[in-house]
């Protein structure tokens, strides 16, 4: 017998791509169409550019904030 499949929720995809910074609408429409295996690869390539574009603020973010921070840890 194989493992048990997880059941996850149409309420827990809405919640995890609105986590992820997408507009609730949007999360709600995507994840209508999961559960419907209406995805199309242009929606997926949506959600790629979203995610990469959010990636790379987080990679400025916390690089711009480590070095604000070193000249601190320097001088300690």
């Amino acid at each position: 017998m194989g493992l048990p499949q997880p059941v996850i929720t149409q309420q827990m995809v809405i919640a995890e791509l609105t986590k992820a910074g997408i507009n609730r609408d949007i999360a709600v429409d995507l994840s209508f169409r999961y559960y419907r295996n209406e995805l199309t690869y242009k929606d997926i390539e949506f959600l790629k550019e979203n995610f990469d574009i959010k990636l790379e603020r987080l990679k400025l973010f916390y690089k711009l904030r480590l070095n604000l921070l070193k000249p601190n840890l320097i001088t300690k």
